[in-house]
């Protein structure tokens, strides 16, 4: 065991980290656990319970025994990430379509190119929609400058979902021409389909600073968003002194979901002041529990909790720029991620030059992005959370030091999510057994966060944009279940309960079990008669 111990509210939890797994353990196994990984010696451990001899061996042994064995039935050789990863083609496109813009932030990262108005050619970018819709490419992000500045941009995001109506389109926005855009699209386009990302820097007097525009005007927009029923996420940059108080006023005026950026330092960015990472962790753990209150979401904590909450074993390693994703500029130059984009030290190729699965295949960037890994990373190598945070996110380790990976500063940030997440899950669960045995209240798979998540290895999406927001049909089927498990829910009691008894389970999770199928053995379905099941099997029928 090369078990490690960090604490978060006086809590222990205990990391192997190159599995990863963690759990928390009762007070009574915290100390059996520090006095073993002290001394490595058994019979300390039994001296420091409070119970008699034999029931102390009996107790240490089985306790050590149980969280090694978990170890060694996980524990695999682990170099890198490329054995396990497809990147025959890019699934997710990223456009910078255009660098005009109508605002002129004193946070943007493009501000230096923002004279330059080139924008990809019409012709050219549908010529590249439909080749990568022909490689399997099913995610198309647009970025700028503003996308909505983009003459046509109607027509552009029809004809993704007219050559294929299972497309995704995320749109990156500062939100202010959506009234336009709207007119244009909603008759013939179900807008359902779109999935927009819009930016807003703090409020009132604070966004004007920032923007350079009347808060009104934004809040005019917001309402064109609440009213034409838009998925969208409020996106915030953490330059943001109040971000507590930001989140709050859009609670209250019915927004749902948010976004947080981690500042990168180019561009106007570069003039901003340090940012306190001690001081983001208390306010966006803040937000959270207002979001939480509010039956809202910010995603950089969905993302975070799909990671910590998984099955033990699964390894988060790096992000999937140039594995998964691609971006593309207005000159039609390839980068390994939107933020990227101009900075010559990461360009990939260029198109007018190499057609795109040459650069995709040879460019020397890429196979170096694709060649990393946590495993390979020295100043990681302490990190006990580092295959839960996957290593931090490659376009703040660039625009900070210079380096691929690495040295992403807000790493101890997301260890302090991490800690916190898992801790309140916890106490939220309220478990407390045995006082004097030593035992595991809570771990890795206790809780999965996302069913669907298979296999080993899993990357990171980029801090430009984290989720589309969720169908909201399958959100509510999501949202009513997950609080079903946590709180007994009587109305969908299982019928059965009676004959579920067991002196192995507990109580409450045999009552919680509920009971898939109970409707068809209640219909009493006799020999010979057909049925026809009408369900989707998502709940959403």
């Amino acid at each position: 065991m090369n078990l490690k111990r960090i604490t978060y509210k006086n809590r222990a939890v205990y990391i192997q980290p190159d599995l990863p797994y963690w759990f928390v353990p009762n007070k009574a196994g915290d100390k059996v656990l520090q006095e073993f990984l002290k001394n490595k010696n058994i019979y300390k451990c039994m001296e420091i319970l409070n119970l008699p001899v034999s029931q102390a061996a009996l107790a240490s042994e089985n306790f050590l025994n149980h969280i090694s064995n978990k170890i060694k039935n996980k524990q695999k050789n682990y170099n890198d990430r490329i054995k396990y990863t497809d990147f025959s083609y890019p699934k997710e496109i990223w456009f910078h379509i255009t660098n005009r813009c109508n605002l002129k932030c004193v946070h943007c990262l493009f501000s230096d190119y923002l004279n330059n108005k080139q924008e990809i050619p019409f012709n050219e970018l549908t010529g590249l929609i439909d080749y990568f819709n022909s490689t399997g490419s099913n995610i198309f992000i647009f970025t700028g400058g503003e996308p909505l500045l983009y003459p046509e941009f109607d027509k552009i995001v029809s004809y993704i979902h007219n050559i294929n109506y299972n497309n995704k389109i995320a749109i990156l926005t500062n939100g202010l021409l959506i009234s336009d855009f709207i007119k244009k699209i909603k008759n013939n386009f179900n807008v359902d389909r779109l999935h927009f990302q819009v930016s807003c820097e703090g409020i009132f007097d604070e966004y004007e600073k920032i923007r350079g525009v009347k808060f009104d005007n934004f809040l005019k927009s917001l309402n064109i968003f609440q009213e034409n029923h838009l998925n969208f996420t409020i996106g915030i940059d953490l330059i943001n002194e109040n971000t507590e108080e930001t989140v709050a006023y859009f609670l209250n005026i019915g927004i749902k979901n948010f976004h947080f950026f981690f500042h990168i330092p180019e561009g106007n960015g570069k003039n901003i002041r340090k940012i306190n990472i001690a001081n983001i962790s208390d306010k966006i753990i803040k937000a959270k529990k207002l979001c939480d209150m509010h039956s809202a979401t910010i995603d950089n904590f969905s993302s975070i909790e799909s990671q910590v909450f998984t099955y033990s074993g699964i390894k988060h390693d790096l992000t999937s720029a140039g594995i998964e994703t691609i971006a593309i500029s207005p000159d039609l130059k390839i980068y390994p991620t939107a933020a990227t984009i101009f900075q010559d030290k990461l360009l990939c190729g260029n198109l007018k030059e190499e057609n795109f699965l040459s650069i995709w295949q040879n460019s020397n960037i890429l196979k170096n992005i694709r060649n990393f890994s946590v495993a390979k990373i020295d100043k990681l190598k302490n990190d006990p959370l580092k295959f839960i945070n996957g290593g931090g996110d490659l376009d703040l380790s660039f625009f900070y030091s210079g380096k691929l990976f690495g040295d992403d500063p807000f790493i101890e940030l997301y260890n302090e999510l991490i800690k916190y997440l898992i801790i309140n899950e916890f106490e939220s669960l309220q478990i407390d057994r045995y006082k004097s045995y030593p035992e595991i209240l809570f771990e890795s798979g206790d809780k999965i966060e996302d069913c669907g998540k298979k296999g080993e290895i899993f990357l990171n999406r980029s801090n430009c944009l984290l989720s589309f927001v969720t169908n909201k049909g399958m959100a509510a089927v999501q949202s009513f279940y997950q609080n079903a498990a946590v709180n007994i829910n009587k109305d969908i009691l299982n019928p059965f309960i009676d004959n579920l008894n067991s002196a192995k389970v507990p109580k409450e999770n045999i009552v919680k079990s509920y009971g898939c199928g109970s409707p068809v053995t209640l219909s009493n379905i006799q020999k010979g008669e057909f049925v026809l099941d009408l369900g989707s099997g998502s709940g959403v029928e």
